[in-house]
């Protein structure tokens, strides 16, 4: 008989956002601005891009669940890193790295290079994510690809 094991999700991705790291940085310390930049953020309780303080939040991808989770900060070192530990419905770590850009004649950028590791930890979302692999992988790269787009375009619009 094979058993199914838990769905591991990997992430090794980058985007490039259109500010020199110190700008990015000012605009990731307006946790406040959160759940207006991210609408399928459904709550969100954090006090500061800080270490040792703990982020809480419900996320809604396009998948028939909610996802509730707390965010331990780890490291977090302006305008270079954040690190986190991740509990509630997903288990893991994330690691958030920022590089500047310095490209001739072109205005001030960084890349912002994402690397997570999670699992589904309660049992329902481990239960879909056994059960729906490829859904629980497609719902994990929305909300990368999706956050990561809507907060280029807000701070786009207010670049402070």
């Amino acid at each position: 008989m094979r058993y199914i094991t838990d769905v591991e999700i990997r992430s090794d991705r980058m985007y490039r956002f259109a500010l020199a790291p110190a700008a990015l940085w000012r605009q990731l310390l307006r946790v406040e601005d959160y759940p207006s930049w991210w609408p399928w953020v459904r709550r969100f309780d954090a006090n500061a891009l800080a270490s040792g303080d703990v982020w809480r939040c419900t996320i809604q991808p396009p998948l028939p669940y909610a996802l509730r989770c707390s965010l331990q900060l780890g490291a977090v070192i302006a305008p270079k890193l954040i690190e986190a530990d991740v509990s509630g419905d997903l288990s893991g770590w994330a690691r958030l790295e920022f590089r500047e850009v310095a490209e001739p004649d072109q205005p001030a950028a960084t890349d912002v290079r994402l690397v997570a590791v999670l699992a589904a930890a309660s049992a329902p979302v481990r239960i879909a994510s056994r059960l729906f692999p490829r859904l629980a992988h497609w719902g994990h790269d929305w909300v990368l690809d999706t956050a990561a787009r809507q907060f280029a375009t807000a701070v786009a619009l207010d670049p402070l």
